[in-house]
């Protein structure tokens, strides 16, 4: 499917686990050589025919990537996922996002920003249960500030610092809102039930 390495043959192969013991993995993790940077590099660029990524993005990829191993992990435990597990996804993306444009990296920033609206469209879907308008309106109002700051940065507007910290402090208003109607939103298990059990059209009323 790759423009760059594709072949135009049904012959997808196993892709690696990233957290193999070293032993396993294939690529040197050696900071030293350079050789996980280079396969990471590839992976964007050639084999998802992704942009160019920054350095400082590349940089915390190979970082990552020599920080996993099968050890590193706790056994997974359950939780109960709530609006709150999102909007704290959200928060971190644009810390982030603050953090890359302290170093310059408006890509970054960018990738960061679209991080966190993604995590405000998981919100909302889940807030699409009759009543609930208002919790929409407050999500899709934050999402639109941050496509605003998307456009500002390709803009190279010098304001967009100061409008990442407004969105974070107004963030935890509609934040709590949407903690207050989660037992009328998809979030509830017993109204996920339902809404699932009806027939389509009727649950898109």
């Amino acid at each position: 499917m790759s423009s760059h390495r594709g072949d135009g043959i049904d012959n997808p192969r196993p892709i690696p686990n990233l957290s193999d013991p070293q032993t396993a993995f294939k690529v040197s993790r050696n900071p030293a050589d350079g050789q996980l940077e280079h396969f990471i590099h590839g992976l964007i660029t050639e084999e998802f025919d992704g942009p160019e990524p920054s350095p400082e993005t590349l940089a915390g990829l190979a970082t990552y990537v020599r920080s996993l191993a099968p050890g590193s992990c706790p056994v997974a435990k359950e939780r109960r996922i709530e609006p709150g597990n999102f909007a704290w996804e959200a928060r971190l993306a644009v810390q982030a996002a603050q953090y890359a444009l302290d170093a310059h990296d408006r890509t970054g920033a960018r990738l960061m920003i679209a991080s966190a609206r993604s995590q405000l469209g998981m919100l909302d879907e889940r807030y699409a249960t009759p009543g609930l308008a208002r919790d929409r309106d407050a999500l899709r109002a934050a999402d639109a500030a941050l496509a605003a700051i998307q456009d500002g940065i390709d803009a190279g507007a010098k304001d967009v610092p100061l409008r990442l910290t407004a969105w974070m402090a107004t963030e935890p208003r509609w934040e709590k809102q949407l903690d207050r109607d989660q037992s009328r939103s998809l979030f509830d298990p017993a109204i996920l039930a339902a809404t699932l059990r009806k027939p389509a059209a009727q649950a898109g009323q």
